[in-house]
């Protein structure tokens, strides 16, 4: 499978070791961490394949090994917001899990869960109103509670009631909680031991009996006292409200491990294998938390028997060691301080491998290999991440259909990434738009006008100037949305009056933002709305090719976010524009428009009478050296115009986009021909379907040499020269070109 590139380390020899049996043979293996395997925890961005190795060790170890595989992003787990704060969604959770390593080994006894069971009735139970329609059931209750009212009450004579309440709870359970169907195979389960309540040891006494000692920091009395007071408690104790939490977790473990006895150990017996995909969500925090906290509960080290256990989650890998170091990464946890006792330590945090071009190269087909040409822009426009490059190989690595160009598989390919990276139908037909906005105004302009299907004509109130511009402390979005923005006005609201925020971040979740080591630089305070560089390059390639008209109305609008009169930009050559302006105009083709105004910004940098020799520069004019290089990435990371439209620069007459103000000496004319060159180079470099030669390199170095020996200049281009001619060489691309 070509997902699991770079996973070879875990999958083929970690997690076996770990289980105990090879993943393709038979052969039994020693564990190396005897008191317990760490918990595995694999994090990366969407389009990583985080998926991918969880899925393949479910196929591995199918009808092996008990197992069980857990989405706790689908809607069925995902945190209900009603009933006790307790209840959901841990025993769904664990109950599903349960089930799943019950059943995985036909022909096998499956491992019991009577713990679990119990614990789960007492989450029916929380869930469950007392008032019910079943008279037979509120007696048994009624007694219950009248012998719990005693403080002399012995577990002698709570055994007849609490076995008539539990067998009696399955027959209404679902009439009670119906929203929640596993309660009432837990309860019908459940039931099985407890005709054993009441015998030491077997099954049912020996839960009672664990269940005692759990519950003894909470409650007085003996087993199933202090079991019958947590059935009827309905609430957390005071200052430890995520207790039942643990303590479900806690059972499930116990379970695990009393099924594997002495016998089964000296035989070694196969750990199970515990999975569970996409935990960076409210629900997935929660359930991690609980399941580490149990996983460091105090047990027997001379007979525990932990099981195998592994995490996926979206997030930023930065600074993880890589699944391809994994054992490396094993032996550093297991030295770590054998005093620490927290939960987090039994985390093995691993990030998502970045794969190579040589791996991305092994995903074709031997007899049509692709170039290294084309492996390495497949790598870089994906960051490495292994599920967004096999999206995109699957369409190249086939011959392109009678009729249809190169080109257009190419296209194909994105398309097929940007559906990979993005599944939601609705947000892919809006991110294209959202693409093109470099930060919250510009999304929000975009959003009205093209969303709304308004113009955002209602005059200037500070929302659309530059950043720099607004008063102290004012948001981007202005003082006040003004009339006709509030969910008030009009009909039923209206998509108008919609607050643009709740209804566009709906597409794009901000705990769900693209993840990757170098995402989209912000501006100021702001970022874009879309950071990620494989997302924004693919919806901006979508929209241009599906749509130039809207392509070019988006970035003349979102320009115009940054234009004091709204629309009109006005000469390029004599006064100041923002770097966010000029980036639009650099997307429109009007390349002489950007060159001028970046001219004009380096040579005002020091005015001509207050030059100083450069040894005596001083770290202001350094910074605002710095500033300069830092806008012209930002401005020559614009995509390019669509093949045919007329750009900007053909549709203006001769001299309308302004002489430029900086060219006032003939020695001038130098500086502006470099700082053309620099745009030109600089502009083709971003493509990301380009990747630059040596001498391409080589001869934009130079250009920024120049400029540093020019009256305006510094050392700092020197220093640009030779930091971003080396990242270019590594393929980096703007704005991800170094700061200085």
């Amino acid at each position: 499978m070509v997902h699991l590139c770079g996973y070879h380390s875990l999958l083929d020899e970690f997690v076996p070791a770990l289980i105990g049996l090879e993943r393709h043979g038979n052969a039994l293996l020693d564990s190396p961490f005897p008191n317990g395997p760490p918990v595995i925890q694999l994090t990366g961005g969407v389009g990583a394949g985080k998926s991918a190795p969880l899925a393949a060790l479910q196929a591995s170890y199918r009808d092996r090994i008990p197992a069980a595989l857990l989405d706790v992003g689908a809607p069925s787990v995902t945190l209900r917001r009603d009933g006790p704060s307790s209840a959901l969604p841990v025993p769904g959770a664990v109950h599903r899990l349960a089930r799943d390593v019950a059943a995985s080994v036909p022909g096998r006894r499956g491992v019991p869960f009577p713990r679990s069971q119990i614990g789960l009735l007492v989450m029916a139970r929380w869930h469950a109103v007392s008032d019910t329609s079943n008279p037979q059931l509120n007696a048994a209750e009624t007694q219950l509670a009248s012998l719990l009212e005693d403080q002399n009450v012995r577990d002698g004579m709570l055994r007849g009631p609490l076995r008539r309440w539990l067998e009696l709870l399955p027959g209404v359970l679902q009439d009670v909680f119906p929203m929640v169907p596993y309660l009432g195979s837990v309860a019908s389960t459940a039931v099985q031991v407890v005709p054993e309540l009441h015998q030491r040891g077997r099954t049912g006494g020996r839960t009672v009996e664990w269940w005692g000692e759990q519950l003894t920091p909470y409650f007085q009395g003996g087993p199933l006292e202090k079991l019958a007071r947590f059935l009827f408690t309905l609430e957390a104790p005071e200052g430890d409200p995520d207790f039942a939490d643990e303590l479900l977790f806690r059972a499930l473990l116990a379970d695990i491990s009393a099924h594997y006895g002495q016998l089964r150990r000296w035989n070694k017996l196969p750990r199970p294998l515990l999975m569970l995909d996409n935990t960076h969500t409210e629900t997935g925090d929660r359930l991690t938390a609980a399941l580490l906290r149990a996983y460091a509960a105090p047990f027997d080290t001379g007979t525990l028997t932990r099981p195998v256990i592994l995490l996926t989650a979206l997030g930023d890998p930065s600074g993880l060691t890589s699944a391809e170091q994994v054992a490396e990464a094993g032996k550093q946890w297991a030295g770590q301080p054998a005093h620490d006792t927290s939960p987090g330590r039994w985390l093995l945090p691993l990030a998502a491998p970045q794969l190579s071009r040589h791996q991305v190269r092994q995903m074709f087909p031997t007899n049509r290999p692709p170039s290294t040409h084309a492996t390495g822009i497949i790598q870089r426009r994906c960051g490495g991440r292994a599920g967004s490059i096999h999206a995109m190989v699957t369409v190249l690595r086939e011959p392109p259909r009678e009729g249809t160009t190169r080109e257009q598989q190419e296209l194909a390919a994105v398309r097929a990434l940007a559906h990979h990276l993005v599944r939601n139908q609705e947000a892919r037909e809006w991110l294209p738009l959202l693409s093109v906005a470099l930060d919250g105004s510009a999304a929000k302009a975009l959003w009205r006008e093209f969303h709304d299907g308004l113009p955002d004509t209602r005059p200037d109130d500070g929302r659309n100037a530059r950043p720099d511009d607004r008063p102290d402390g004012e948001p981007d979005d202005g003082p006040d949305d003004g009339p006709g923005d509030g969910p008030e006005d009009g009909p039923a609201g209206g998509s108008h009056s919609e607050s643009w925020e709740r209804k566009a971040l709906t597409l794009l979740p901000r705990e769900d933002h693209w993840q990757q080591e170098k995402p989209w630089p912000g501006l100021g305070s702001d970022t874009p709305l879309v950071r990620d560089y494989t997302v924004r390059t693919a919806f901006s390639q979508l929209l241009a090719a599906d749509d130039p008209d809207l392509w070019a109305r988006a970035h003349r609008r979102a320009r115009a976010v940054y234009c004091s009169d709204q629309r009109d930009p006005g000469p390029f050559g004599t006064r100041e524009h923002s770097v966010q302006c000029l980036h639009h105009t650099l997307a429109l083709g009007d390349r002489h428009a950007v060159v001028c105004a970046l001219h004009t910004k380096f040579a005002r940098r020091v005015p001509e009478e207050q030059r100083a020799p450069e040894e005596q520069r001083t770290p202001e004019e350094e910074r605002r050296a710095e500033k300069w290089l830092s806008d012209l990435q930002i401005v020559c990371a614009a995509p390019r115009p669509p093949s045919g439209m007329l750009t900007d620069a053909e549709a203006n007459a001769p001299g309308e986009s302004g002489r430029c103000s900086a060219c006032v000496h003939e020695s001038d004319r130098g500086p502006h021909r470099v700082i053309a060159a620099l745009v030109d180079l600089l502009w083709s470099f971003s493509a990301p379907d380009t990747v630059p030669d040596v001498d391409e390199i080589e001869t934009f170095g130079q250009k920024l040499m120049y400029l540093a020996g020019v009256p305006a200049g510094s050392q700092t281009y020197t220093r640009a020269a030779h930091a971003w001619t080396r990242s270019l060489v590594h393929g980096v691309k703007p704005p991800h070109l170094p700061r200085l």
